[in-house]
């Protein structure tokens, strides 16, 4: 009997050795497919992979951490087989370009101490989710005449409502004239616990005051759903959404409020 048990215990051993093997062999297939689609689309660039993680027991995708030696870029390759592939490595790219222009403007204006980040385009094609990547063209060479919206400009947390409603004035005025195309950006700021994206217009923030901002602002937050999650609309000549979001899944409604009123700007 012990040594049934004993034999037993070699065999399955031998198949674990034999699963991982083949696992750790299919995780290198999928890190070489991986290369070679970033080789092909990006001739001109060298990649190097440095992890891959298999998602999903039975069906799902490899995720690839890959970073481009030329600049020093990370950014992930979603790998669901070896014709079906998606890479970040171009919008995280155009990001990090435009995120240097995004610093001068920041630093010019004496924006800096408050905002923590600066993310022109958003990584994913889907929003709120993560099955691919947006592709962008010719990274390397995005320009200031080509940023119509700021995905997310991120102010630091602590502030109050007043600091956020001016440097949301503030932020419009510095970045309008410095990017003539743009035409709306989201700002994410923190306040008693939650997080808030709320997206403006640069035509209406750049005809407001901080306090027409701050009372929006107020009377939306104060008017909440009771769970902290909720999505507003502030119609104007353009729309204005504020999104709340918690750990929790948002709440979305087609309210729509009237105007603040028109006052001159501060």
């Amino acid at each position: 009997m012990k040594t049934f048990s004993k034999i037993l215990a070699l065999v399955l051993v031998l198949c674990m050795a034999v699963v991982l093997l083949l696992s750790c062999n299919k995780e290198e297939k999928y890190a070489e497919v991986a290369l070679k689609h970033l080789e092909t689309k990006y001739e001109t660039k060298e990649f190097e992979v440095k992890n891959i993680v298999r998602e999903g027991n039975t069906s799902g995708r490899y995720v690839v951490d890959a970073v481009c030696d030329d600049d020093n870029v990370h950014f992930n390759v979603f790998v669901y087989s070896s014709l079906l592939i998606s890479d970040g490595y171009s919008v995280e790219k155009a990001n990090a370009v435009m995120r240097e222009q995004f610093k001068n403007t920041l630093t010019d204006n004496l924006l800096g101490d408050y905002v923590s980040d600066v993310e022109w385009l958003r990584i994913y094609n889907e929003p709120h989710t993560d099955y691919s990547f947006v592709d962008v063209d010719n990274p390397d060479s995005v320009t200031a005449d080509k940023v119509e919206d700021i995905y997310k400009l991120k102010f630091v947390n602590g502030l109050t409502l007043e600091k956020v409603s001016q440097l949301i004035i503030d932020c419009s005025d510095a970045f309008s004239e410095d990017f003539g195309s743009l035409e709306s950006i989201t700002y994410e700021f923190e306040l008693d616990g939650l997080k808030y994206d709320a997206t403006f217009p640069v035509s209406v923030t750049n005809s407001k005051t901080a306090e027409d901002v701050q009372e929006f602002l107020k009377q939306k937050i104060e008017s909440k759903s009771s769970d902290g999650n909720a999505t507003f609309y502030w119609q104007e000549t353009e729309a204005i959404v504020i999104t709340v979001e918690d750990e929790s899944t948002s709440i979305e409604t087609t309210e729509q409020t009237d105007a603040v009123s028109d006052t001159k700007r501060r």
